[in-house]
């Protein structure tokens, strides 16, 4: 299952452009820097302020099951609370269920009115998450199951592939949602999207995730690839991301890469985390180098399509340069002058 997923994202990773063109000749490297003037291929997400977003409700489920008209009623988050949720924890439950609800409303809101992103990946629990309450965290996979299981529905009519990037074969992991993250992932496979040219939206769910984990665990398959027979031939290599290879020490990223979880998908353009902290907290660590990084206040049940709007827009006005000059070009000294 993993091999086609993967495949499918093949098919789609070089139909995007590359930020920077570079020439060489034998003294020196040009590189020319291309204008940020379209919207992201890949969006991420640190989804942080459930748990604060229900604090301040007080409690209040009357006022959580909104009128916004883009999240169907099955997907709305009284419809995703477990129903054996006690009075100790629905406050902050009821948090997580709204933010399942508000990336609903977002992926609609991408695909409405930005059709050139192309992939979302979603930070929804973290390897460090297992550190909280235990009662929280089923509560949390509870709902991360429902809404996986109601999401099929949505994602089959919207165009959405869906892509589980962690480690699923924890034993901590409750079954029921286990298995309807494996369904909902098996069941999007290959669906055509709504853009122009049929490309799906690709959706990653971050679960049980970790940077570092994602990046050891790479190179522990190096490891055992060049300990057998056949050396690094056997490798796979992934071509997504923002560098371009000019010596042997990019091929080995190619490797590295192309053994990632993340293989085959582009690296993110922005990374926006509401909440109003101002850290990446392990996620997509490799993939990151050349991310533009967004932060609000925004608590992330309240991020709506008019904040995400705000944050593309910000995005539009830098200039990525992906270490060239400003100003379109930028020449790389011959080896043994001094920079002045």
């Amino acid at each position: 299952m993993r091999q086609q997923e993967q495949e499918q994202h093949q098919s789609t990773k070089n139909k995007g452009n590359n930020p920077t063109d570079t020439t060489t000749n034998e003294s020196s490297t040009t590189t020319t820097t291309k204008k940020n003037t379209n919207d992201p291929r890949h969006v991420a997400f640190i989804c942080d302020g459930n748990s604060r977003w229900a604090n301040e409700l007080h409690n209040n489920s009357t006022s959580i099951n909104d009128n916004d008209k883009s999240i169907p009623s099955y997907l709305k988050p009284l419809s995703l609370l477990p129903t054996n949720t006690d009075s100790s924890s629905k406050t902050t439950i009821l948090g997580h269920a709204k933010g399942a609800s508000t990336l609903v409303h977002l992926i609609r809101h991408l695909n409405a009115h930005h059709p050139t992103v192309r992939y979302v990946t979603v930070y929804g629990f973290s390897t460090e998450n297992w550190s909280r309450p235990i009662r929280e965290r089923n509560d949390l996979w509870d709902v991360i199951g429902r809404a996986s299981g109601a999401f099929g529905r949505l994602a089959l009519e919207e165009g959405v592939m869906v892509l589980v990037l962690g480690d699923m074969e924890d034993g901590r992991i409750p079954l029921g949602a286990r298995e309807a993250l494996m369904r909902l992932e098996r069941d999007t496979v290959g669906v055509r999207g709504s853009s122009d040219n049929g490309d799906p939206l690709t959706l990653c769910l971050a679960l049980n995730y970790g940077g570092r984990r994602d990046i050891l665990n790479a190179v522990r398959k190096i490891a055992q690839l060049l300990s057998e027979e056949g050396g690094d031939d056997d490798i796979p290599s992934s071509s997504s991301s923002t560098e371009q290879p000019n010596n042997n020490n990019d091929t080995d990223e190619a490797m590295l890469n192309g053994l990632l979880s993340t293989s085959g998908m582009p690296d993110p353009d922005i990374i926006i985390r509401t909440g109003g902290e101002r850290r990446l907290s392990n996620f997509l660590i490799w993939n990151c180098a050349y991310a533009e990084l967004y932060f609000t206040d925004v608590l992330w049940p309240d991020f709506k399509g008019g904040q995400l709007d705000e944050a593309l827009e910000w995005y539009r006005r830098r200039e990525r340069r992906f270490g060239g000059r400003s100003g379109g070009t930028t020449e790389r000294l011959e080896e043994g002058r001094e920079w002045s």
